[in-house]
């Protein structure tokens, strides 16, 4: 499961679809500010507002990061793009890169089933939505993995 221990960072990240500009921008509009709606009222009704900040209170004690992304994103784009701004806020610097060039210990974690997100499938396959939330499942590193990089 996700509870978090002391060997692990978790960080809660939002994903807003950037429009790339496909199909008749009003239709998407008006569908997306409908479901914003949906969403609102959704929260600000006291038992499922509860219970939702009860589930999100145990995942993580960080405030939501709100990214861009586009559903075709693959998930080692999007770790790519992460790592590049969230280099040292996460403690990724200094670390071994894989040969997609993202640092090792690290995962993004889909938030419905707890499932890792493989980096050769797309955002699109996991059926991430506009506004889901995915967490980045940070490994902290020990100071006896740091002295042996630093050798």
């Amino acid at each position: 499961g996700l509870r978090m221990d002391r060997l692990h960072d978790v960080h809660s990240l939002k994903v807003n679809f950037v429009d790339s500009g496909e199909g008749s921008p009003t239709a998407d509009e008006s569908s997306s500010s409908d479901h914003a709606r949906d969403l609102q009222s959704a929260t600000i009704s006291e038992d499922k507002g509860s219970v939702h900040d009860d589930a999100a209170g145990v995942l993580s004690t960080h405030s939501l990061i709100e990214i861009e992304a586009h559903p075709h994103d693959s998930i080692s784009d999007l770790k790519r793009q992460l790592q590049s701004s969230y280099l040292q806020e996460w403690g990724l610097s200094g670390r071994r890169l894989d040969r997609d060039g993202i640092a090792t210990g690290w995962e993004l974690v889909n938030d419905t089933d707890g499932s890792i997100l493989s980096y050769h499938l797309f955002l699109s396959s996991y059926g991430i939505k506009n506004g889901d939330i995915i967490h980045a499942v940070v490994r902290k590193y020990h100071e006896v993995e740091r002295e042996a990089a630093a050798k």
